[in-house]
């Protein structure tokens, strides 16, 4: 039996739930009800500690008994998420996480201010308040995520962040090439074509599941064909973005790696 308390950490269960431990109940979220006037939301993150006289050794059983009234999306979209390990580790985790959301907002805080300066500075500076957009739209997304971190927000918080994301996703895949057109000096005629292929990507490639990787790819491959036109018309500026852009891509990529020696 572990000295430090346990838990079971669950989020993003958009459900109310009862969470079962070999047979005995431990936690509630929510009330279950047989139709949505019944049905009362529980808590978007959830940690239940586990008696300690549960706690022995061998193999044990969690079980959920759930009810699913109060929600627009089905299934397939859920990203429920669920962690068993020291309450303190598991409260030290989450800090980290939003500590790192919370760094981001600082670091793109500096630009932004920077950025609208120039623009109501200067004229004819419409690639400055394109890039406060960008800021904007990434800090928004930040924002959102750091939502539960200051308030018990129900499970049902879940359809707005769908709203939310679905609305920046789509704001940051047009305004990022938008910006890079503004910046090599490019027509603007060219964001018709921007507005064209995002349209048409989310509403014939994209779904709620894969939206957000669908729309990475998007602005990637968008992004990155101004900024090879941009290196191809020898404009200034070319090597340092498509420098950025690779280094953007690359990310994820080495983030994975070293995530996957990791678990080695």
């Amino acid at each position: 039996t572990p000295e430090a308390p346990w838990a079971l950490f669950l989020s993003n269960i958009t459900t109310a739930y009862d969470v079962y431990w070999d047979g005995v109940r431990i936690g509630r979220n929510g009330l279950i009800g047989t139709g949505e006037s019944s049905e009362t939301p529980g808590l978007l993150h959830v940690r239940t500690l586990i008696p300690a006289h549960l706690l022995t050794a061998g193999r044990h059983t969690v079980l959920l008994r759930l009810s699913h009234h109060r929600t627009l999306y089905g299934w397939e979209w859920y990203n429920g998420r669920s962690a068993l390990g020291p309450y303190d580790a598991g409260v030290d985790e989450l800090f980290r996480t939003y500590g790192r959301t919370f760094f981001t907002l600082g670091i793109l805080f500096i630009p932004l201010v920077l950025n609208l300066f120039l623009f109501f500075s200067r004229e004819n500076a419409a690639g400055h308040l394109l890039f406060s957009l960008v800021c904007i739209v990434v800090m928004l997304d930040a924002v959102t995520s750091l939502v539960p971190a200051f308030a018990d927000v129900p499970s049902t918080f879940v359809q707005w962040q769908v709203v939310i994301y679905h609305t920046l996703t789509l704001a940051f895949t047009m305004l990022l090439p938008a910006f890079l057109l503004r910046f090599f000096s490019f027509p603007t005629a060219w964001n018709v074509l921007i507005l064209a292929v995002t349209a048409a990507v989310y509403l014939f490639i994209a779904d709620t599941t894969h939206l957000f990787g669908a729309m990475s790819v998007t602005v990637l491959l968008l992004s990155s064909a101004v900024t090879a036109a941009a290196l191809r018309a020898k404009r200034d500026g070319g090597l340092l973005m498509a420098a950025v852009l690779a280094a953007g891509l690359a990310a994820p990529i080495l983030g994975a790696a070293f995530t996957g020696l990791a678990a080695v």
